[in-house]
């Protein structure tokens, strides 16, 4: 209400009021808790397992039948997909007389892909005759500097003009850590590099994907005084394209006339 104008202001209200709506409702706040999924780092944390019909082992069940399988989405980093892992993880399950807290290791294979399917036999609820399976549902995390497609990944590399004008050396991030790249002098567009087998691994083999680099000139907003200065000071040796030289001859020559 202070802020009619401001969209920013609207949406932020909308979410409140979302959160206000499932939070305050006994059946949705349910629904919101199962679908919890723990973040890197706090895998360790318990959380629900969600019912999962598996239709490859069971063929023609009924979905009105409860299932006794279960299903656990687990994220992954893009470094874990490159090495493989060992996640932990915790859940409640029914047990052979009540809910009991299950905590088990689960193999991440190196090269696991989005929406990847481990089975884990026998780690899901009791039915009376016997417990059902497990099912992790492996899913990739967004990276904050790779972007990704299929097995390429994709990284945009800020350089500042100086950079670009003198041919710079500069660090470029991989996953398996930095590899360094010489640019071309005074060339100030499309600057894009490939390196081949730097990027995700087959689930099977040993074939990677490639590293696709993007490099693009970033400017400052404003400069501090000493900076201006020191700046100041390369204009007088600044060196001159061939465009600039024609037209400081042009002023030249028509000053003199």
């Amino acid at each position: 209400d202070h802020n009619p104008e401001n969209q920013e202001a609207a949406q932020k209200f909308s979410l409140i009021r979302e959160a206000y709506e499932i939070l305050s409702e006994p059946t949705l706040k349910e629904k919101y808790d199962q679908s919890y999924v723990a973040e890197p780092g706090s895998v360790h944390k318990t959380t629900k397992a969600e019912p999962y019909e598996d239709s490859k082992t069971n063929p023609g069940s009924s979905a009105k039948t409860p299932s006794k399988n279960l299903r656990y989405n687990l994220y992954i980093t893009l470094e874990e997909v490159l090495n493989g892992a060992q996640k932990t993880i915790r859940y409640l399950r029914k047990g052979l007389k009540e809910k009991e807290t299950i905590e088990v290791t689960v193999p991440i294979p190196k090269g696991s892909f989005h929406q990847q399917r481990l089975k884990l036999s026998e780690y899901g609820d009791f039915d009376g005759k016997g417990f059902g399976d497990l099912f992790v549902i492996v899913h990739l995390h967004n990276h904050p500097i790779f972007l990704r497609k299929e097995l390429d990944l994709r990284v945009n590399v800020p350089i500042t003009y100086l950079d670009a004008l003198v041919g710079a050396q500069i660090d470029i991030p991989t996953l398996s850590g930095l590899k360094k790249i010489k640019l071309n002098s005074c060339v100030f567009e499309n600057i894009s590099f490939c390196l081949k087998g730097l990027g995700l691994p087959q689930p099977k083999g040993n074939l990677r994907g490639d590293l696709h680099i993007h490099c693009f000139i970033e400017n400052p907003n404003k400069l501090s005084t000493p900076e201006r200065n020191h700046l100041q000071k390369l204009t007088a040796t600044w060196p001159q394209g061939e465009l600039m030289q024609q037209y400081i001859s042009y002023l030249h020559n028509d000053r003199r006339s």
